[in-house]
């Protein structure tokens, strides 16, 4: 008798409680990876990138220009030290781009005229990372613009560099700081994650949609977030814009990292855009896939030599960054929960 119970517990019970028991383990380990992550994304170096980024030194960053072109050099060796591949064997990936006429982005750039002397030129560059998931066949996309307006010496009295702390230095620190997390928690994604920092969103979504039109497993892109502005507006509130199919599932993704990391995030779903305009998310929600969008707002220094460093709440900042961080974790790491593409 006892012989034919140890068969049965060797045939049946015993493989239950092994596979249960390393289930366990890597459930727990994922869950250690995911908040080691969050606790990598740090304030200071936060602050301290985004004084870089908007810094004089980079001459507002239009899109083409020397100081665009040493954001990205600057993106891509934070890459490099986190240990984030580059996308392809590099992380740069060149497009052209046509002549643009800024004036019509900012009062403060009255002549219209202007557009030959003052743009810098047209091969643009988005810089392109990846974290490679078990499952190569699925993709989840990050994005943020690093581009700006650009400076017009001899145009402007006074101040004549477009810093463009906020827009879209903010965003591009959020995303590189969500690079940290996933690079500090050590657990590979079940999907791919492209980490993409656009060139040419001021140039009205150049860089993103050129990646929509030629990246050749664009269709299987599961999901887009975007970061675009996220360190000014009123306090805490932090806008996210989404497609109707997924409002509910980033939404109760959001509100679980706020509880589970104490965020101080106020979200509303308000805003006077939606996924089809305003920023990089357009050229991925034309071709139908779902998109969320976290924006705090325009506000009085959008698009002047006003945004600037000082003006940002650097805080909100690495609270978008663990909230979508969240969210992403959830996208790459879960493919079953409901509301997946």
């Amino acid at each position: 008798m006892g012989t034919a119970l140890e068969h049965i517990f060797n045939l049946y019970i015993k493989p239950l409680i092994v596979c249960s028991f390393f289930g366990l383990f890597s459930c727990s380990g994922e869950e250690k990876g995911l908040d080691v992550g969050s606790a990598s994304i740090s304030e200071s170096e936060a602050f301290a990138q985004a004084g870089y980024l908007s810094s004089d030194l980079l001459s507002g960053r239009q899109a083409g220009s020397r100081g665009a072109q040493m954001a990205a050099e600057y993106i891509s060796a934070y890459l490099k030290k986190l240990g984030v591949s580059p996308l392809g064997g590099n992380y740069f990936h060149f497009f052209e781009c046509g002549p643009f006429n800024y004036a019509k982005y900012s009062a403060h750039i009255k002549d219209s005229t202007i557009c030959a002397d003052y743009v810098c030129g047209s091969r643009l560059c988005n810089v392109l990372a990846v974290i490679e998931g078990r499952n190569t066949g699925e993709i989840v996309v990050a994005g943020a613009h690093y581009d700006h307006l650009g400076s017009y010496p001899g145009l402007l009295e006074g101040d004549c560099i477009f810093n463009g702390a906020d827009d879209n230095v903010s965003g591009t620190v959020a995303l590189m700081q969500i690079a940290k997390a996933f690079a500090a928690s050590g657990v590979k994604p079940e999907r791919t994650i492209i980490l993409a920092f656009w060139d040419g969103e001021e140039r009205d979504c150049k860089g993103s949609d050129d990646f929509v039109k030629h990246f050749k497993e664009a269709s299987e892109i599961k999901h887009y977030v975007n970061f675009d502005m996220v360190g000014r507006g009123v306090a805490d509130s932090i806008a996210c814009i989404c497609s109707e199919n997924m409002e509910g599932q980033y939404l109760k993704w959001i509100e679980e990292a706020a509880d589970r990391w104490k965020l101080s995030l106020d979200v509303t779903t308000e805003s006077e855009y939606d996924v089809m305009s305003g920023s990089d998310q357009r050229p991925f929600a034309e071709e139908g896939i779902p998109c969320l969008w976290f924006f705090s707002g325009d506000n009085e220094d959008t698009h002047t030599p006003y945004d600037e460093v000082q003006h940002l709440n650097v805080r909100k900042i690495t609270d978008v960054a663990k909230a979508a961080y969240y969210v992403l974790w959830q996208l790459s790491h879960h493919t079953q929960n409901k509301g997946n593409r």
